[in-house]
């Protein structure tokens, strides 16, 4: 029994720590306190007899459980940092950049240990997770160390079937969440929705034409109107407000202005609202 309550803790707690994490940096509302997938997986898990194929599956589930939380907090940072979620289908390159940037500002053989050290924890927390969650085996006539897991598991199971009915009462569906499940369905409207945007931008590059040079009067429409020629650079804030790159910008921009004011045209330096952080 206590192998059980061991797995359902340590399976909760990876579950909802980003979850908990997540309450804790960002102004969401008080996090849940328990999973329902934690409950029916150690419960599903304790039910099943001990055998090579049972085993597996709890290598399985915990490279999943393991898999989540790295996606999680994945999630979290580029929530916390773009004001966005994370898109698998199209942040994954920015894996090669993130080890960069780790490279230039902590050197290689920092970057290593850290990278090192985290997935030393991850590949722990598998482990642990995969020996708790493997059936538990029992002698011949030791019919009591085989009932306990079995009773432990339904009751858990029962316990996840009494949470579901009582998701209509406010005290208790505040306090469970389906962490996994609601981040998985989450990644795959990104993806449907990721590709649905990149089939109606290739249709519409496909029936575009290739040039515009020959097209009379293509900019006839701009005279007498006002002409806007914008450059964004998303950390160009810090080159107008920390003074160390200010002293050197700031009067640059100035004479680039005057030398474009004497053409006739206006020059302005400042900030836009974006739809991400960065």
């Amino acid at each position: 029994m206590i192998r059980l309550v061991s797995a359902w803790v340590l399976v909760n707690g990876l579950l909802m720590a980003p979850v908990w994490l997540s309450g804790a940096v960002t102004d969401a509302p008080a996090p849940a306190w328990l999973s329902l997938e934690a409950a029916l997986v150690v419960g599903g898990m304790a039910l099943l007899p001990r055998r090579p194929w049972s085993r597996g599956l709890a290598w399985i589930l915990a490279a999943g459980v393991v898999l989540y939380v790295v996606v999680a907090l994945a999630d979290l940072v580029f929530r916390v940092s773009l004001d966005r979620p994370l898109n698998l289908s199209l942040d994954l390159y920015l894996l090669s950049a993130v080890y960069r940037l780790a490279v230039g500002n902590s050197g290689l053989s920092r970057t290593l240990l850290g990278f090192g050290a985290i997935s030393v924890a991850f590949g722990l927390s598998a482990f642990a997770t995969a020996w708790l969650l493997t059936p538990a085996s029992a002698g011949q006539g030791k019919w009591f160390s085989r009932l306990v897991p079995r009773v432990g598991g339904g009751v858990i199971v029962a316990t996840l079937v009494i949470a579901l009915i009582g998701q209509g009462v406010h005290a208790v569906r505040h306090r469970l969440a389906t962490p996994a499940t609601r981040l998985v369905l989450q990644q795959a409207n990104q993806l449907r929705a990721t590709r649905r945007e990149r089939e109606a931008f290739a249709g519409e590059l496909e029936n575009r034409p290739d040039g515009f040079a020959d097209l009379p009067g293509l900019l006839s429409r701009l005279k007498g109107h006002n002409v806007m020629v914008t450059y964004i650079e998303s950390y160009g804030m810090a080159a107008l407000e920390d003074p160390e790159f200010a002293t050197t910008i700031r009067p640059r921009l100035e004479t680039v202005a005057a030398r474009i004011a004497v053409a006739g045209l206006h020059m302005a330096t400042g900030e836009l609202v974006s739809p991400t952080v960065g």
